[in-house]
């Protein structure tokens, strides 16, 4: 029996299998990437309605997730029934792009600066 339970920070949604996450490193993807979380949603594989297959970024204030919605960095693994990549690490490169690596298309995806959009979301 739970007695209590922690509720989480930020919640991603159910079955997103969030296998990969890094931590900004600072400016080197433009101010709007500075400070938050991108996050590697490897994706449900057994789920009617597919979720995750992407990659996004969850902006923080302070130490703490800000609140607002979490920006879809990179898609389109997945196009209607058929998985053409899942996302699986993330990590920051030496140069400050986002590296990831994705298990299902066999290659490490490239994002710079100049490809991200330098707004996020906001709730």
């Amino acid at each position: 029996m739970v007695f209590k339970a922690i509720s989480p920070d930020y919640a991603l949604g159910p079955h997103v299998a969030a296998l990969g996450l890094t931590f900004a490193t600072g400016q080197t993807l433009g101010d709007a990437f500075a400070s938050g979380a991108f996050i590697g949603e490897h994706g449900s594989w057994n789920r009617r309605s597919a979720s995750g297959y992407q990659v996004v970024f969850v902006p923080f204030a302070g130490a703490m997730p800000s609140g607002a919605k979490p920006s879809v960095i990179l898609d389109g693994f997945r196009i209607g029934d058929t998985a053409y990549g899942r996302p699986v690490g993330v990590h920051i490169g030496k140069d400050g792009s986002l590296l990831v690596a994705d298990d299902v298309g066999g290659k490490v995806w490239r994002v710079s600066k100049a490809a991200l959009p330098q707004k996020v979301a906001s709730r």
